[in-house]
């Protein structure tokens, strides 16, 4: 058996708490509206994520269900296997790399799209602007 201790919704609600102050702390550092519109759509992603987890405490405590998780909304991702742009250089996107990590909104010019083999090498992106130019 595990040393790890299940979670309580205490420990929900203090996750829930910290991570609004990072939230806030977040949100108070970014450079422009592209950038809060992004902090904010991280912000409403790990609260579905907290809420669930409370529902599915909840119904354990009762000894109910567990309940389904729905199937996810086209959140936009595109994959991607390495080349040239995807889009134009001007376009403000989001990308993720093989090690995970997801870059804040940038424009498309500003990435290394050829791959390597490494865990920088962008694995998939998604579109937030396109360039109005």
């Amino acid at each position: 058996m595990s040393d790890t201790k299940r979670p309580t919704a205490q420990d929900i609600e203090t996750v829930r708490t910290l991570f609004a102050s990072g939230f806030r702390e977040a949100l108070r550092e970014t450079p422009g509206p592209e950038h809060a519109a992004w902090v904010a759509q991280q912000w409403a992603q790990a609260a579905r994520v907290m809420d669930y987890a409370a529902e599915c405490l909840q119904a354990e405590e009762k000894g109910e269900r567990v309940p389904e998780v729905e199937p996810p909304e086209d959140d936009g991702w595109i994959p991607w296997a390495g080349g040239e742009y995807p889009v134009p250089g001007g376009t403000l996107v989001e990308a993720e790399d093989r090690n995970g990590r997801v870059y804040l909104p940038a424009h498309a010019g500003g990435f290394r799209w050829d791959h390597y083999g490494g865990g920088t090498d962008i694995v998939r992106y998604r579109i937030v602007q396109t360039n109005q130019d």
